[in-house]
């Protein structure tokens, strides 16, 4: 016999009809008599919780791989490296990240373009390096978290009506929360040369000016640094492919049943490194008309001897002494002449600068935007 005994009701004073259908009902067992196969055919599960789904293997190795031993970045890279230290990419893997989407946008323009103060040049033409800022002090202020909401909007997709996929993608979220202050540098150029916004943003007070380096000699230096030149992308569909691209190929190996042998811990550190370089390239498309490409750096540890740090007006601002070529190889450089009241002069200083310093590459040439501060 198959029966459920009804929830008692409190019977309510000023309604005596529930009192006595309260009565009626907890006289009552609601059953009937059946065989084994009306037993089968009803489908009957006795009074029991739901049972939980069982992960499979792989996404259970997963989950604890993303489950912070230490609420410090140094735990946690530690913890996903297995050993493996901080995380790296190569050019190739980032290709690899962004492939059938950027595939064709992946070649640097011949000079990438650098605004920067009177200060700035001096420092770059003497020195032959450039600063390449922790991404998280660069003037958008949403670096790296408009990437992880991106990540977790496109998880949400996957988790709609499935417990796996919740778990599974629970960790990982989790774990790139607190990867999001990561010391990743990056150095910005742009594919324009003479642009008002930029003229009024990055050299306030006027006198600035736009270096063009040679593209070829900003790769080799990057590649001295295992780091990678990349153009931002602004284009939000792209980057919902990107992003989708990156998470479902995760979710794909989550819900793939693989040998004990298989490295899941090595998928779980490609995901979070992937992860991080593409955030690196993702930026909010206010941003769109800078045309930015980027210098992204390796993650550097805090003993890098090529750290330094600058003031600025709230904070002081961690940044990577970047080499741009070998001592003795000039550099090669456009130099435009920002908006100035005394243009002719800015014009004859500049020239004798980059004679001064050795450098190689087009004549100093001046803007052409009408722009003055009064």
């Amino acid at each position: 016999m198959i029966g459920s005994f009804r929830e008692r009701v409190t019977p309510v004073p000023r309604f005596p009809g529930v009192a006595f259908f309260a009565f009626l009902r907890n006289l009552t067992c609601d059953g009937f008599y059946t065989s084994k196969i009306g037993i089968a055919d009803l489908q009957y599960r006795q009074h029991l919780p739901p049972p939980v789904p069982r992960l499979p293997h792989f996404a259970g190795i997963l989950v604890s791989n993303f489950t912070p031993a230490s609420h410090s970045d140094i735990g946690l890279v530690e913890l996903l490296s297995g050993g493996r230290g901080m995380p790296t990419i190569t050019p190739e893997r980032f290709a690899k990240i962004v492939e059938g989407v950027l595939a064709d946008r992946l070649k640097p323009p011949p000079r990438l373009y650098h605004y920067t103060s009177q200060e700035g040049l001096l420092g770059i033409l003497s020195s032959k390096t450039l600063w390449a800022t922790r991404i998280q002090y660069l003037n958008d202020s949403t670096e790296f978290s408009y990437t992880l909401a991106l990540l977790k909007k496109a998880f949400d997709l996957h988790v709609v009506g499935q417990l796996w996929a919740k778990v599974i993608t629970h960790s990982p979220l989790r774990a790139l929360d607190h990867l999001r202050s990561h010391p990743i540098h990056v150095a910005c150029f742009s594919e324009k040369q003479d642009d008002l916004s930029q003229w009024r943003g990055y050299c306030p007070g006027g006198g600035g000016f736009s270096v063009g380096f040679d593209s070829d000699q900003l790769g080799k230096a990057a590649d001295s640094r295992h780091a990678f030149i990349a153009p931002c992308v602004y284009d939000p569909d792209l980057q919902s492919h990107l992003v989708k691209q990156l998470v479902d190929g995760f979710i794909k190996e989550g819900f793939t049943e693989r040998d004990k042998d298989f490295d899941a811990k090595k998928v779980s550190w490609d995901f979070t490194m992937d992860c991080i370089f593409l955030a690196c390239v993702l930026k909010h498309p206010s941003f769109k008309d800078e045309q930015e490409w980027r210098i992204v750096s390796q993650s550097i540890p805090p003993t890098d001897p090529q750290l330094g740090f600058r003031k600025s007006r709230t904070a002081l601002i961690p940044h990577l002494r970047f080499e741009l070529t070998e001592p003795q190889v000039p550099l090669n450089v456009h130099l435009v002449v920002g908006p100035n009241p005394e243009m002719e002069l800015a014009l004859e200083s500049a020239t004798s600068l980059f004679a001064a310093t050795n450098c190689t590459g087009p004549a100093v040439s001046t803007s052409v935007v009408p722009y003055r501060q009064l």
